[in-house]
């Protein structure tokens, strides 16, 4: 795994976006799909 300052941030990004759209899982299953697939 590379250690990289935004993987930190993409991280945290997650983690809110996952509070954000507890409700709507699959709206934060578009996101980390999307963010898995440009990093």
């Amino acid at each position: 795994m590379l250690f990289r300052p935004h993987f930190w941030r993409v991280r945290f990004f997650l983690a809110v976006a996952l509070k954000k759209f507890k409700k709507n899982s699959s709206h934060a299953e578009v996101i980390y799909r999307r963010v898995s697939t440009d990093w």
